[in-house]
């Protein structure tokens, strides 16, 4: 448990020193309306430092792919590394994050765990 907290505290630590600013905007259901059959939505925005890359090499070609070689990356897509830290739940595919105002749909998301506990999460988002 040790480890896993110290690496959660240094991976929060150098994305607050290098990471740009971004937001989580968790999406949630809120009341149910019955008048239309559907529930009103409730949003929570989170600013967090986060690691922005482009998946794409600029040739063309995918830098991040699954071994298979199959993958529903496209052009434009990004990876956004945040710290499991700086956010009070996981992020989900519902949520949204907001780069330079700009809103991203997240479409996958991998967890860096050590020994059980979440130390970041990778988020991949497109426009």
């Amino acid at each position: 448990m040790a480890l896993a907290a110290s690496l959660k505290a240094s991976t929060s630590k150098v994305l607050a020193k290098f990471g740009t600013d971004i937001s989580i905007r968790t999406i949630t259901n809120g009341s149910y309306n019955t008048g239309t059959g559907t529930f009103n939505e409730g949003t929570t925005d989170k600013t967090v430092k986060g690691m922005i890359e482009d998946i794409f090499d600029g040739m063309g070609g995918k830098r991040s792919a699954n071994a298979s070689g199959n993958s529903l990356i496209q052009s434009g897509d990004k990876k956004v590394t945040v710290s499991a830290g700086d956010v009070t739940s996981k992020p989900t595919s519902k949520d949204l994050v907001i780069i330079s105002s700009v809103r991203h749909q997240i479409v996958d998301i991998k967890t860096q765990q050590t020994e059980g506990i979440d130390i970041s999460y990778e988020l991949f988002v497109r426009v």
